[in-house]
């Protein structure tokens, strides 16, 4: 992967193992030059990056990180798998019935 070094590129590119974070046309250049003389080095990044943006940056990641506050918060319950108020409670129990929404208030 060859990304600019903004945002939250440097957060989710290891230079060297997942990808390279050029800053020069130079650097560009010779980071192209060395992906595509190296597929074996393409195919080690390339697995390298998926693994870290599964683990880091998929839905399921969001997911655990999003709900991790909300176990045993209010409504929720002390073994941390209750939902924790009404608006989550409905969005959870939409989730198996087939119903779908963009949003939690669709629900109601």
């Amino acid at each position: 992967m060859l990304a600019n070094p903004v945002g939250v590129h440097p957060e989710m590119v290891t230079p060297g193992q997942t990808g390279f974070l050029p800053t020069s046309p130079g650097e560009w250049a010779e980071a192209a030059r060395t992906l595509a003389a190296d597929r074996g080095l393409r195919r080690r990044m390339g697995a390298a990056a998926r693994e870290a943006v599964e683990k880091d940056y998929s839905v399921a990641a969001w997911g655990r990180r999003s709900w991790r506050p909300w176990r045993g918060g209010p409504g929720g319950g002390s073994d941390g798998t209750a939902c924790p108020g009404p608006g989550a409670r409905a969005f959870a129990s939409a989730r198996g019935s087939g119903r779908s929404a963009s949003k939690i208030g669709d629900l109601a």
